[in-house]
């Protein structure tokens, strides 16, 4: 991280994001692009166990609380302080410090300061929480009492650290007990202090501490949750509320005294913004990876930059503002690294930065990992910069019509591969990858694994890469995975995986009072037992179809036999499978404890049989960050060697924000390895402490728990890793599917199901619609 930030800093033309925007909508203007944004990276550097908060840029400095747990003492040392924006590299400036004992330490008391921020002046104010340390059995009564019981004190302290005044502010936190804490607190131009629970109030208090406005937002309006609160270029309070079917930025009116000057329009998918001063005086807006700013005036607004441009995850951005130069400042956490830097993101003309070779990466909605990925790639590279074009990105999920929106992306997004506008690099999850390899559009990987240094495929999951592999080609290698498969009892499907759609139907009619699923309707069940053979009936290489045959009216006739009845969805999974109410779990299983759980709900020996399958186990993989080649790619080496950086041992195990098994062997094995770890109890002593047998006595790692049952999850037996590690073996297929061919299916099959045809016309009409798809595919 170190090296990449000095990188940054010494070519600082190799780095940066374009403000430029394409026109989506007549409601969207496009900006200037004669410039781009450069970042310059100021790390800022703390010791371990901190953990900085209340971020808030004023002017030209950056105010922040820096908390340091001390293990010794028990508690956190707070203080307060600033950067200075024009000298960032310097030594933060320390306003205040001590605030632990705002908190209070009053004997039976406990406390912590909930914020700090400076006012226009340059005062400090302070919120601390005191409350009632409990004594004895932890419960939700005793919790409920310590809620009452805490107080909330509200200080305000000059420069110099004269106390101007101390309030206590409990009676408004405690009028929405639900409630009942601080989620925004900031000062205004007028030296105000603006104060919510982030729910259903906001408070005013003058500049001497008195309460000015008490403001209850609609408490019956299901969406008066506060997105995000602050000041408008022109001092009102604003926040950005949900309305039913889109998000609006809601303003304070002071003749009304309430929020009813709302304004709509905003980017698509702004959830998670705050309201930040823009560069014209409208409010900077996150939407999807991209900065935009909002002009209040025409309800329009306009693309800034994009963040992964910038080499930077708009998912680590906490804290974003224009200032008064033309440049931007972003508070930036790393989750991966836990590492927090100030970006100065400097407004440089177009001319003056050095481009490198620009790679394509296609996607549906970039993941988290990826686009971690694709930061750490662009930082280190001194030639190539991937560009994400991310078909998914403009899709408001607050509509109606998001899922038809995101088919026909999905749609584009096949067309452009299969008529020759393909990316240099696509995930391999987002389309039908057997029809791209018998069509000869994606790269083999295993000829780069022959050559490559950094990995090889000995060292890789061969179960993984073999599910991944379609007409004899490597079409992509998942840096994590999950192992999905249907659970039931040893006793009942035996110990090996693999299963027909025969032997499901045979096993279904021993138990005809039972769900043979957990929570899983007639189409859900259709949906399993066709996703894995699709092979039978979709011949890609010849264009044969198959859906007239004996084999597909059988599924059907599965389907048809069982209840058709919604489940139950106030009934618990381990409460159906314990109870035999439910014979089979549909198991998502991304660690060892996750195996362990699906024991512990059966509370018996279980095997993972596989989804019904007429060859091999049916124990599929979902893989995360699966990057395929395009065969047209001009830069197909470069493309591999991001696709390498993905499968180092670095990468496969700095992993604190990833999902899934590592596909490195060596990181699974470690990861195993620490899944066994046992929690030993100790005593004042530092010895172990042994139960009433003289074994050493342990805690658990984690509980799950439903209304219904509770779990302990203890570190992981040998017993339970090599049973983890054989399902992993057994491997065969993937979790992905076309979705158009699931489309036509799903479409057809109730009119049979429903008994408004018959069997052999519903098989006839989706053989031809089928037919006809792929013959247009191909």
């Amino acid at each position: 991280m170190t090296a990449g930030i000095l990188a940054g800093l010494m070519t600082v033309g190799l780095t940066a994001c374009n403000n430029s925007s394409t026109e989506t909508d007549s409601s969207q203007t496009v900006s200037d692009s004669t410039f781009v944004y450069v970042p310059q990276w100021h790390t800022i550097k703390e010791e371990e166990n901190t953990w900085n908060s209340n971020i808030a840029i004023v002017g030209s400095r950056m105010y922040y609380t820096r908390s340091v747990y001390n293990e010794e003492a028990g508690s956190d040392k707070v203080s307060f302080l600033y950067m200075d924006l024009e000298n960032p590299d310097a030594e933060p400036t320390v306003v205040k410090e001590g605030l632990e004992s705002a908190a209070g330490s009053e004997e039976g008391l406990g406390g912590y300061v909930s914020h700090c921020f400076a006012d226009k002046e340059g005062n400090v104010v302070t919120i601390a929480a005191r409350y009632p340390i409990v004594e004895g059995e932890w419960d939700e009564a005793a919790y409920s009492r310590q809620q009452e019981q805490t107080t909330y004190i509200m200080t305000k302290a000059a420069a110099d650290g004269a106390e101007l005044f101390s309030v206590d502010i409990t009676s408004c936190l405690k009028a929405d007990m639900n409630n009942s804490y601080i989620q925004y607190a900031f000062g205004d131009k007028n030296g105000n202090i603006v104060l919510s629970n982030g729910n259903s109030h906001i408070w005013i208090y003058d500049a001497e501490g008195n309460l000015e406005k008490d403001i209850t937002l609609d408490s019956g309006d299901r969406y008066s949750y506060i997105r995000g609160l602050g000041l408008l270029a022109d001092g009102r309070i604003a926040y950005l509320k949900d309305e039913a079917s889109s998000m609006v930025i809601a303003v304070y009116n002071e003749e009304k005294k309430d929020f009813s000057d709302t304004y709509d329009n905003l980017p698509p998918n702004c959830y998670n913004s705050r309201i930040g001063r823009g560069l014209s005086g409208g409010v900077l807006l996150n939407g999807d990876g991209t900065l935009y700013e909002y002009d209040l005036e025409t309800k329009t607004y306009t693309e800034i930059l994009k963040w992964i441009e910038c080499d930077m995850n708009p998912d680590y951005i906490e804290e974003v503002i224009a200032l008064e130069n033309g440049n931007i400042a972003a508070y930036y956490r790393d989750w991966n690294t836990n590492e927090t830097s100030l970006v100065l993101l400097k407004k440089t003309p177009a001319s003056e930065v050095l481009q490198k070779e620009v790679l394509t990466l296609a996607c549906m909605n970039l993941s988290q990992d990826l686009q971690s990925a694709v930061v750490n790639f662009n930082k280190n590279s001194d030639k190539y910069r991937i560009e994400v074009e991310d078909y998914a990105a403009s899709i408001d999920w607050s509509q109606d019509n998001a899922y038809v929106s995101y088919q026909d992306a999905n749609t584009r997004l096949k067309n452009d591969i299969l008529t020759g506008n393909a990316p240099d690099m696509f995930v391999a999850g987002d389309v039908n990858m057997d029809l791209f390899a018998a069509k000869g559009l994606v790269e083999d990987l295993n000829t780069y694994l022959e050559s490559s240094t950094v990995v090889n495929r000995e060292s890789l999951i061969e179960s993984v890469l073999n599910a991944y592999t379609a007409s004899g080609i490597l079409c992509s290698i998942p840096s994590t995975f999950t192992v999905n498969t249907l659970v039931g009892r040893t006793a009942e499907v035996g110990e090996e995986s693999g299963w027909t759609i025969e032997e499901v139907m045979a096993y279904a009619q021993q138990y005809p009072d039972a769900r043979l699923m957990t929570q899983a309707d007639r189409s859900s069940i259709m949906r399993y037992c066709l996703m894995f053979n699709f092979d039978s009936f979709v011949n890609w290489e010849t264009g044969e179809c198959a859906f007239d045959t004996p084999e597909f009216k059988k599924i059907l006739e599965f389907v048809n036999s069982l209840d058709g009845e919604e489940p139950d969805w106030s009934i618990s999974e381990p409460k159906l499978l314990g109870s035999h109410a439910a014979l089979l779990a549909n198991a998502s299983i991304s660690s060892a404890s996750d195996w362990q759980i699906y024991e512990k709900m059966f509370n018996e020996p279980v095997t993972a049989i596989g989804f019904p399958s007429e060859e091999g186990t049916g124990v599929a993989v979902t893989g995360q960050n699966g990057i395929a080649i395009s065969s047209a790619s001009k830069n197909k080496e470069a493309a591999w060697s991001f696709i390498e950086s993905m499968l180092t041992k670095d990468a496969q195990e700095g992993r604190n924000m990833h999902w899934g098994l590592p596909v490195r062997k060596d990181s699974l094995d470690k990861m195993l390895e620490e899944a066994m770890i046992p929690n030993y109890r100790y005593d004042a002593e530092g010895n172990i402490v042994l139960d009433e047998n003289g074994e050493p006595e342990q805690y658990s790692n984690m509980s799950y728990g439903w209304e219904d049952f509770q779990v302990d999850i203890y570190p992981a037996t040998q017993e339970e890793v090599d049973s983890l590690l054989a399902i992993i073996d057994r491997i065969d297929c993937t979790l992905t599917y076309d979705t158009q061919l699931m489309s036509i299916i799903e479409e057809e099959a109730p009119s049979y199901l429903s008994g408004q045809k018959t069997l052999d016309e519903v098989a006839d009409i989706i053989q031809r619609r089928i037919q006809l798809y792929v013959n247009e595919s191909r």
